[in-house]
């Protein structure tokens, strides 16, 4: 790099005559502000992004963006083939990724800006020095915009999605720089986050990277003469921020920055700024999350569409008759989901009257928007509930969906407990051992017999990915016991996971106590409505062997309550369900069997 240095107050400002070279700047919100600098400034951009801008696949043409992957895995079955859920997901992504980069060189050309767009990964010092080689010599000024999320706590990242992580925000620079020494730079912008300033649990790689940021203007400022800063952004209304997340935001009371406002900032700080602060926090000032062991949030709303989820594995293994459905424990796990995301810190260990007043069916009718509305409850001013002195919170929660009717449909409620973590993946409390267990526990793999017939003969609705169910150890009026072992499948991102609740895992507690009370009810179809206490000691584990037992058998007018236990072999409880209620109709096991034939048939891949 080169120059000399200058008092800040003489820095001069971005105009017609910079050429600036622009990472991420084809996307997102860091397009959003080079379209607004186009309109004041008229500079000369050159746009790196890893998109390549190829033409759209036959199967997308006029494909509204939330319909692509049901377009695409329609092509895909048309034609014989099969894709694995991964596959439909990138195949989507790219599409619209191409839509979104076109857009913006779209708008960008109708300011009268001169724009030049480059598809290249700008971690690569090779491909990038190749890149910029025909601006090299005239650019004047770098915005570093690119940037990718992987979140998660800390125990829980990996080597490869931290690298995914700091590479575009660290490498990314470094190829740029090194591929412009010698430049005229004058202007060096970097874009960092509120999380680098405050923190964000889950973000713990992000917020480093953006920290790092501001350590590189910091230095940069002596050698550069013109803007040297590093904005760090507080959340935006759009990009990263979904709907869900902009509700959660809210009531965390975190302010979103509208784009517009966010826009209008970036340039002032590059056109009228005097260039005083080499680092400067834009938006809500406040940290985006609570700190651990907070009281409970205020009541809020968590927006989530669920426009892309036919296409997901679980939900096409998930079927009843002609059409797939939500499991119950998906339902459970929106709501622990969703409260756990506004308590950092807490994860939730009991809940309370889960009731299924309206299971979501995907039969193309369905919605495609719900709502989760949760309120704390005893309030937030020192009663019991409030999670003051490091006490449990208490919230009760309800997944909502507007139907068009006089008032919108309650779909799955329940009220939860949550308590501090103390140790990543275990409950507070000490998990119990069940009494009466065989000293010499279970002789797995071949005691009782095999329950493949379960789920091909009519009694359960899932397919072979979700068939966990391995043996049945115990079968005697009142009294079941299984040996179950199933890989925990990938599932909408985690959305309706939580600390301890894993849904696809849960499913088989489920499915055991629907066989139960199948049998109870003289072969009439059961299927899960209430769950009167949940209690979750330790998440079930994937693709390792646990024992279920269902017992406490209630029988009542079309419906059997049952108390379903998940131990590990040797007796420790992980998870107890009691007062796990289901309904039986006759046409309900009509719809069973129909489902499972469908299996048997192969129509279903």
């Amino acid at each position: 790099m080169t120059g000399t240095t200058s008092p800040a107050t003489l820095r001069p400002p971005v105009g017609p005559d910079d050429v600036l070279v622009v990472t991420g700047g084809a996307r997102g919100v860091t397009a959003r502000c080079v379209e607004e600098l186009a309109r004041r400034a008229s500079c000369e951009f050159v746009l790196l992004g890893r998109t390549n801008l190829v033409e759209e696949p036959g199967w997308a043409a006029g494909v509204e963006d939330d319909g692509l992957k049901a377009a695409y895995l329609a092509g895909a079955r048309a034609e014989g083939r099969k894709v694995r859920l991964p596959d439909v997901d990138a195949a989507a992504a790219a599409v619209i990724a191409v839509r979104q980069v076109r857009a913006t060189l779209g708008d960008l050309a109708a300011t009268g800006a001169r724009i030049h767009y480059q598809a290249v990964d700008a971690s690569d010092p090779v491909a990038t020095a190749a890149a910029l080689a025909p601006w090299r010599d005239r650019v004047t000024g770098v915005v570093h915009g690119a940037g990718a999320l992987a979140d998660a706590m800390l125990t829980d990242k990996t080597v490869p999605a931290i690298r995914s992580v700091l590479t575009p925000k660290l490498a990314g620079l470094r190829s740029v720089l090194t591929a412009l020494e010698g430049a005229p730079l004058r202007h060096l912008v970097l874009f960092g986050s509120v999380a680098g300033v405050f923190g964000n649990p889950g973000q713990a790689d992000y917020a480093t990277a953006n920290e790092a940021l501001t350590r590189v203007a910091a230095w940069a400022r002596t050698g550069l003469t013109g803007r040297v800063v590093a904005l760090n952004w507080g959340a935006w209304d759009g990009g990263m921020v979904t709907a869900d997340l902009r509700e959660l935001f809210r009531s965390r009371g975190v302010t979103l920055l509208p784009p517009d406002e966010g826009a209008r900032r970036f340039v002032a700080e590059l056109v009228d700024g005097h260039g005083a602060d080499g680092a400067v926090l834009i938006g809500g000032s406040a940290p985006l999350a609570r700190a651990a062991g907070g009281t409970a949030p205020a009541a809020f709303v968590a927006h989530r569409s669920i426009a892309a989820m036919d296409t997901e594995t679980v939900i096409d293994q998930h079927q009843i008759g002609p059409a797939p459905v939500l499991p119950a424990t998906a339902g459970l796990g929106w709501l622990v989901n969703g409260v756990e995301r506004a308590l950092p810190g807490r994860q939730v260990v009991e809940v309370r009257n889960f009731i299924v007043h309206k299971g979501i069916v995907f039969d193309g009718a369905h919605l495609r928007d719900y709502w989760l509305d949760a309120r704390p409850v005893d309030g937030t001013g020192g009663g019991p509930g409030d999670g003051r002195d490091g006490g449990p919170v208490t919230v009760s929660a309800t997944v909502r969906g507007d139907s068009g009717g006089a008032l919108p449909t309650s779909h799955y409620a329940g009220t939860l407990v949550l308590a501090e973590v103390t140790e990543v993946g275990k409950a507070a409390g000490a998990a119990p051992t069940a009494p009466g267990w065989p000293a010499d526990g279970y002789r797995l793999g071949e005691q009782g017999e095999d329950a493949a017939w379960v789920y091909t003969d009519g009694l359960l609705i899932h397919g072979p990915l979700m068939r966990g169910i391995r043996r049945l150890l115990v079968r005697e009026p009142g009294r079941l016991v299984a040996e179950c072992r199933l890989p925990e499948l990938p599932f909408a991102g985690g959305a309706f996971a939580g600390a301890l609740h894993r849904p696809v895992l849960c499913d088989i507690l489920a499915a055991a106590g629907s066989v139960l009370a199948r049998w109870t009810l003289n072969e009439v179809g059961a299927l899960p409505i209430e769950i009167g206490h949940a209690e979750f000691f330790a998440p079930l584990p994937a693709n390792e062997t646990f024992i279920v037992v269902v017992d406490d058998v209630r029988p009542g007018p079309m419906t059997v309550t049952v108390t379903v236990t998940a131990h590990t072999p040797d007796g420790r409880v992980l998870q107890r369900l009691s007062d796990f209620t289901f309904v039986g109709t006759p046409d309900m096991a009509d719809l069973i069997r129909q489902g499972a034939q469908r299996w048997q048939s192969g129509d279903r891949a």
